[in-house]
């Protein structure tokens, strides 16, 4: 057996993906459900121990338990992430295959009439029938989120509909999806979705610089998620200071109860939820641009 084939023998039991947002996010998170719901509450992080006589067996079982839990949990925040961050993106500025496509139709003193149109036309399209309760709930879920994306976006920040890829690529993509059988290619087709197999399929270097930007961006949406959590627990605590004149909870970063000190960790946690946020919606553009250009350029 060659070295080579000893290596996809031996393979670790975890890709990088479940090492770095799973566990990471589930370790993150940690203190921060501590501070925002164990300790208020009264209650306690459950206890990995069990005694079975054996020392070395307990000490294992109780590591792989604590281990599992912080899996599970990481994956949960994952999943939430997605059902609330990203769909949100999607429902107000659409995927990020269209907004590429939106980035090629026309010079950039025009796009802003473009872009404007597009997300009236989705939010048109969210709150339509049959989608009103789904999307309402979503909507307001991340609705501390929506003053400041206002804000960002408007100074363009976000730079979700300014594409590194050159149009006549987009063209080239769109016309070698047609011709090979898997058109059309336009805003609401699910084209890329084709396009992103078939460079995992076929491109083994372009897909490996994909995931990296998959990591990078599963990371900031996790993380995203739980800042948003974060602030909500940070209006809670608000409004019971507004009806009741004091805060029951320490600020997150200090020892103190001052509504100053409340004041400044809601302004940290609100910055770099939008800095996660903006990172999130650029590594997820640089994933589709990669496969684009992969597409395109990469020998058959």
């Amino acid at each position: 057996m060659t070295t080579g084939n000893l290596k996809d023998v031996i393979k670790p039991p975890f890709a990088t993906y479940d090492i770095v947002v799973y566990f990471g996010c589930g370790l993150f998170s940690l203190p921060l459900i501590f501070h925002y719901l164990i300790e208020p509450a009264g209650f306690r992080f459950p206890r990995f121990s069990f005694h079975i006589g054996l020392e070395f067996a307990q000490d294992a079982i109780s590591v792989l338990s604590l281990l599992f839990s912080v899996y599970v949990l990481g994956h949960i925040i994952a999943y939430c992430s997605s059902l609330t961050i990203e769909k949100a993106i999607d429902l107000y500025f659409g995927k990020i295959s269209s907004a590429i496509i939106l980035s090629t139709w026309s010079e950039s003193v025009d796009r802003p009439e473009l872009r404007q149109a597009w997300r009236a036309d989705r939010r048109a399209h969210a709150f339509r029938r049959g989608k009103l309760i789904q999307n309402s709930i979503r909507t307001l879920i991340v609705a501390p989120a929506v003053p400041l994306v206002l804000l960002v976006n408007f100074i363009g920040g976000f730079d979700y509909y300014r594409s590194r890829v050159p149009r006549r690529l987009v063209f080239q993509a769109r016309e070698k999806l047609i011709a090979m059988g898997y058109g059309p290619a336009g805003l609401r087709d699910p084209w890329f979705k084709v396009l992103e197999h078939v460079i995992i399929n076929n491109c083994p270097t372009a897909t490996a610089r994909m995931y990296n930007y998959l990591i990078i961006g599963g990371i900031f949406r996790s993380i995203s998620f739980l800042f948003l959590v974060c602030i909500w627990f940070e209006i809670y605590f608000f409004i019971h200071y507004i009806f009741h004149g004091h805060y029951f909870v320490k600020a997150l970063m200090s020892d103190g109860l001052s509504p100053y000190y409340h004041a400044a960790t809601f302004v940290i946690l609100y910055s770099v939820f939008g800095f996660c946020l903006a990172s999130y919606m650029k590594f997820s553009r640089r994933y589709a641009e990669e496969a684009i250009f992969a597409f395109v350029l990469a020998k058959d």
